[in-house]
């Protein structure tokens, strides 16, 4: 833990050294002091916050960016050593000190680090130009010093907390390894980790509303076999399975039979197709003269659809549409089919008999249903 004060520099022959057994051991710039804090005793740096900042900003942004970008490198890292001054300052986390030492907070390590032969600097003097180069600046918020919150990297778009999020660009470059990023997990035991019974799907049910898809988890629902249904925050979940952020997605569920249909019969499937805007439009139009929500109309068109096939009898079966209908619009619509309604027949066989897939066939249907309605409006006179 951290107390941020003042106190004058030194050599590291009168830098207090910390052992950690008999090969490892770390120097550090101040003082060294125990608190007592709920029983429990603490260990306490005080040191100067610009000596303080020589230890943080090295650790938060690498020193070696000061050589790159023609100078942008060198002005990053004073970027980085404002935004950790002002963060160090406005901290006030715990009665005996103001911030933290890990990533929690931001990485301190002290001055140096020795294990075994090895002895290294944390402090690196490119950094340490950045630190002296903005000595005492910092970034204020309504007179105040700012809780200036930073991370390597954003996904795209900064949160909303002390500050409103804003897009981020830059974050989607070569170099990044985490922009995007994958976990896989055993379903079981996400089960067991919640005490639940088999699952059956687990779906994000709410988000922050900033950035792509929605933005960052908020709330993630599991859904058991035998009807159960738990909620629970998309930081726990993060942190249970120890996920990079709390912007994600999860897949596991019914299967999605957009482009192909599954190979055994299983008790629901789910086909998604992308709309126009005016598509969407007329979509909504027809759901609100039949008196249905739009996924009661998809369900509806298919039934339709089947049934006009089935009126054929024995009679030829109609040409495969050529070019088959467009599926790639923006706004998406997923559609449950469940086996035990007779959902699914009717899906597969009104794409077999146009020779479609899952999505092509869902488009098509919807848009007879909605032709329909309109010629039915245009002879009501509505």
């Amino acid at each position: 833990m951290l107390q941020l004060l003042d106190a004058g520099d030194a050599g590291l022959d009168q830098t207090l050294q910390v052992c950690d057994g008999y090969h490892s051991a770390t120097w550090y710039r101040g003082e060294i002091r125990a608190a007592r804090h709920e029983g429990q005793q603490r260990t306490v740096n005080y040191v100067a916050v610009e000596q303080y900042l020589r230890s943080v900003v090295p650790q938060e942004m690498p020193a070696s960016w000061a050589d790159l970008g023609a100078g942008a490198g060198a002005e990053a890292l004073k970027v980085q050593a404002v935004a950790a001054r002002s963060y160090a300052l406005a901290e006030m986390r715990y009665d005996y000190a103001k911030t933290c030492d890990t990533i929690r907070c931001q990485v301190y390590s002290g001055r140096r680090s020795r294990h075994g032969d090895l002895e290294w600097s944390i402090e690196q003097p490119a950094s340490d130009v950045a630190v002296s180069a903005t000595t005492g600046l910092v970034r204020l918020q309504d007179g105040m010093v700012a809780r200036t919150e930073f991370s390597a990297s954003t996904g795209g778009h900064t949160i909303t907390a002390d500050f409103p999020g804003v897009p981020d660009a830059g974050d989607d470059v070569d170099i990044n390894p985490v922009h995007q990023w994958s976990s896989e997990f055993d379903a079981a035991s996400v089960a067991e980790t919640f005490g639940l019974g088999q699952l059956y799907e687990i779906r994000v049910v709410s988000r922050d509303g900033f950035g792509d898809d929605g933005g960052r988890a908020e709330e993630v629902e599991l859904r058991t076999r035998s009807g159960e249904s738990f909620v629970v925050t998309g930081n726990r979940f993060r942190r249970e399975f120890g996920l990079k952020s709390n912007w994600y997605g999860i897949a596991y569920g019914p299967p999605d039979a957009s482009s192909a249909f599954p190979g055994e019969l299983i008790d629901e499937y789910r086909v998604t197709t992308g709309y126009s805007q005016e598509e969407w439009d007329s979509i909504l139009s027809a759901a609100e003269y039949l008196d249905m929500s739009p996924a009661e109309l998809h369900l509806a068109s298919m039934a339709v659809m089947s049934f006009l096939l089935a009126l054929r009898g024995d009679g030829p079966g109609p040409e495969p549409l050529d070019p088959p209908p467009t599926v790639d619009g923006p706004i998406a619509i997923t559609t449950a089919y469940f086996a035990a309604e007779r959902e699914q027949a009717a899906v597969e066989v009104v794409a077999t008999a146009f020779g479609l897939n899952g999505a092509q066939t869902q488009k098509a249907a919807v848009t007879v249903l909605v032709f329909l309605v309109s010629l039915a409006k245009a002879a009501g006179g509505g």
